[in-house]
């Protein structure tokens, strides 16, 4: 815990609840929600939460794993991909190719989402990021040998054709 966070985090939890809701209610009709909610990201609306924030982005870059904090780069990062379509098209696109898809929209980090991908026995994973996005391609990781390759958007669904 870090002292004086309380309050932010309280405020984080009834967002969490909020967005829960309005997908409950919601998406039967299609309409997805999403929040982002990035822990200590050093911004001018941090130094005006509290006098510690330096002390409180030293703590949080000593206990993550990769001794660092979410940049505000990090954050419209995830805001350009949440609010890009490609991913939705590419399902639909897939789909409607007789290609057997996952889309795997849950809210959880990229490693959890590619071990459990692994674990149900999903022999290709197509990655869609910032980069790519920008690219116009995707990333194709075999799990047979973990093998990547680069693929132009437009011909992901030759590429699983048969």
């Amino acid at each position: 815990a870090i002292d004086g966070y309380g309050p932010v985090g309280d405020a984080k939890a009834s967002l969490e609840d909020v967005v829960r809701q309005i997908g409950w209610e919601l998406g039967s009709e299609g309409i997805t929600a999403n929040t982002i909610q990035a822990g200590i990201t050093p911004t001018r609306a941090l130094t005006k939460i509290s006098d510690d924030w330096e002390k409180w982005v030293k703590k949080t870059k000593e206990r993550n794993p990769m001794k660092r904090v979410t940049t505000p780069e990090d954050v419209a990062g995830l805001i350009s991909l949440l609010l890009n379509d490609k991913a939705d098209n590419l399902y639909e696109k897939l789909k409607s190719n007789n290609i057997d898809v996952f889309f795997d929209d849950r809210d959880q980090n990229p490693g959890v989402k590619f071990r459990d991908a692994n674990l149900m026995g999903v022999p290709y994973q197509v990655v869609l990021g910032e980069k790519t996005l920008s690219d116009g391609t995707v990333e194709l990781i075999s799990r047979k040998d973990q093998k990547k390759e680069i693929l132009d958007f437009t011909k992901i669904i030759k590429r699983f054709k048969v």
